[in-house]
């Protein structure tokens, strides 16, 4: 027999956790925003990551390292950001086929979150 927890299995999208289920069920009245738990912590953990990579950017450039070396990082930092702005569209959207009536109401249709999808191409 499945469980609710056996029912919302774990998907890795370019390094991002992202649950398929994003709240328990006893908490859907609750719901607010996707935004929360483990989607919300991969996501601000990869921006530290990004904050550090920024910062080791700066030192390179101050100690005048290798323009082909700063460049690999900033390229980095460029794709680091995408996935974690396209974890946070698919939470979204997750989000609006799991509760299309709250996401409505927050403001969020599948079609408003396609666009911000779009915007990230």
């Amino acid at each position: 027999m499945s469980t609710d927890s056996d029912a919302a299995a774990d998907h890795i999208v370019e390094g991002v956790n992202l649950s398929d289920s994003l709240v328990e069920a006893s908490k859907v009245n609750e719901h607010q925003s996707p935004f929360h738990g483990s989607d919300l912590e991969a996501v601000q953990k990869r921006l530290s990551r990004i904050e550090g990579q920024i910062r080791g950017i700066k030192k390179m450039i101050t100690e005048g390292r290798d323009c082909k070396d700063v460049v690999t990082q900033f390229a980095a930092v460029s794709r680091a950001l995408e996935q974690a702005a396209f974890g946070l569209v698919t939470s979204q959207l997750t989000y609006c086929i799991e509760f299309p009536q709250e996401a409505k109401e927050a403001g969020y249709s599948v079609e408003e979150v396609k666009k911000l999808l779009s915007k990230l191409r």
